[in-house]
């Protein structure tokens, strides 16, 4: 373990992996002792959202030529960064990854996201193709939510993995972003309210993880 809970779940040591640093963190939101996201992004750290890590403190993500990563098991691949298309269809555009998020490929996450946002264009994250992301990633969803609503625009997460889903829930963003089992949904309720359904507005988008 990398990251070890105390006895009373108040506080939680999370360990470096590259030089043994531990930082001792108040713990009053990971109810999971599995996930640790919201520890990490309280002190910075990146790697692992699970317990049993990897883990790496702030100057070690800095030097590491790569992400910080847990060692696969058996029949597991390795890390593979997360490759983006993105098309249009009609004046939506999708924003599709495939492969793992982390603080390598989150940059060029938040251009592909920020550019039709700040266009008022509807966006659809296509999230089918990826199977981990760390905190910088979810950074990214956050940033993106925050700049979507400012302007008032549609910002969709299709086809999220059940581990995705569950860091959502942890973090309390479970109800932040309108959730569709897959982009066709996304795009039949986008497509609804751009035909001005009273149902389908830009806040009430149903949400749909069937």
């Amino acid at each position: 373990m990398t990251a070890v809970p105390s006895s009373t779940g108040t506080t939680i040591d999370v360990i470096c992996d590259s030089c043994g640093v531990v930082v001792t963190a108040t713990n009053t939101c990971v109810h999971d002792e599995d996930l640790v996201w919201t520890v990490l992004i309280e002190i910075g750290w990146a790697g692992s959202p699970f317990a049993a890590g990897r883990h790496s403190c702030t100057r070690c993500a800095t030097m590491a030529p790569g992400r910080v990563t847990d060692a696969p098991t058996a029949g597991q691949e390795r890390f593979s960064p997360a490759r983006f298309g993105v098309h249009s269809e009609s004046d939506v555009v999708v924003v599709a990854a495939n492969g793992d998020i982390d603080t390598q490929t989150s940059h060029e996450l938040q251009a592909l996201l920020s550019a039709p946002i700040a266009a008022g264009r509807p966006v659809i994250l296509d999230l089918e193709g990826v199977n981990l992301v760390d905190s910088a990633a979810l950074g990214v969803l956050v940033r993106a939510r925050q700049e979507a609503r400012r302007r008032h625009v549609p910002l969709c997460l299709a086809a999220p993995s059940r581990f995705l889903l569950t860091v959502l829930h942890t973090m309390r963003l479970r109800h932040a972003f309108p959730i569709f089992g897959d982009r066709a949904s996304a795009l039949s309720a986008l497509a609804g309210e751009r035909s001005g359904s009273p149902a389908r507005t830009a806040r009430s988008l149903p949400v749909n993880t069937s």
